[in-house]
């Protein structure tokens, strides 16, 4: 018979504590979203974003290169193109290294800086720290690029929003292309998970994690939740809501802003997912 654990108790009291946890559910208002602007989780972020053991942040080499491979056939020569969410600016950094002008934008300081280290080595390319909900460049675009589907991690009313100010940075006849996940790329599932780390995205010493997975049936939306005690007593949680859009869905959205000829680009295009992400492009139709 086995014997009892001095902690038992308190691994008792933990977990009838865990048990009364509420699920997330999208966009929780009880549970701070990721702080992608936070300076110190920036830095960490970085690393992620660099590291070529995973495709969590940015995609490994391989699979970057294949994708800047594609956009170089797809797009007109010297393009003056616009990176929304650019991240170090891995996608954009190559791009103007075949020739074209390019922009990137993003709300984290530490990546943000990175790309324009790499790009003072003689580069066509501007990186500068900004919100895409409201953006304000002077410049007009040909392409302007959302990858990683970045747009679903935002608000319907967001979405909104945000495209119709990527349309506002677009020439008239511009493309706007994003990257969506596809249907057998949702995960549907509600489960629970922890682990110890230490020296990662969630903090620079170790640490305890209790994760979430909700598929929210209203919203139709996967829902993600982190809990984190640090070594030090202290405890943070946030949370990442991605909505679910069909094919239908995003033609009707971009329609609704002014974008016209929306086309869905299922094959092709390079990812770490076979069959799992797809190109959305839409042109804007305006004179």
């Amino acid at each position: 018979m086995p014997s009892e654990s001095p902690l038992a108790p308190a691994w008792q009291t933990l977990l009838a504590q865990i048990d009364r946890i509420a699920p997330p559910r999208a966009w929780d208002a009880r549970i701070p979203p990721f702080p992608w602007g936070d300076p110190r989780l920036s830095e960490r972020l970085l690393r992620e974003h660099l590291s070529q053991a995973h495709d969590l942040a940015s995609r490994r080499a391989s699979i970057i290169e294949a994708q800047v491979a594609w956009l170089e056939d797809y797009l007109p020569s010297r393009s003056v193109l616009l990176d929304g969410g650019c991240g170090p600016g891995l996608h954009a950094l190559a791009l103007a290294r075949l020739g074209h002008r390019v922009t990137g934008v993003d709300i984290g300081p530490a990546v943000v800086r990175y790309a324009q280290e790499q790009a003072a080595q003689g580069l066509n390319a501007t990186f500068a720290v900004a919100d895409l909900l409201t953006l304000a460049l002077d410049t007009r675009f040909d392409v302007t690029f959302v990858l990683y589907g970045h747009l679903h991690t935002f608000r319907p009313e967001e979405a909104w929003r945000l495209l119709r100010r990527l349309r506002q940075h677009l020439l008239p006849g511009g493309r706007l292309l994003l990257e969506a996940r596809m249907e057998a790329n949702w995960d549907r599932s509600t489960y629970r998970n922890w682990w110890r780390g230490e020296n990662d995205l969630f903090g620079p010493a170790s640490y305890l994690a209790l994760y979430d997975h909700v598929w929210d049936e209203e919203a139709a939306a996967e829902v993600e939740r982190y809990q984190i005690l640090h070594a030090d007593g202290s405890f943070e949680q946030y949370a990442l809501t991605e909505r679910y859009l069909t094919e239908n869905e995003w033609r009707v959205l971009l329609e609704s802003i002014g974008f016209g000829q929306v086309r869905f680009i299922r094959e092709g295009w390079p990812s770490e997912t076979p069959g799992g992400w797809m190109l959305i492009e839409a042109t804007n139709d305006s004179a």
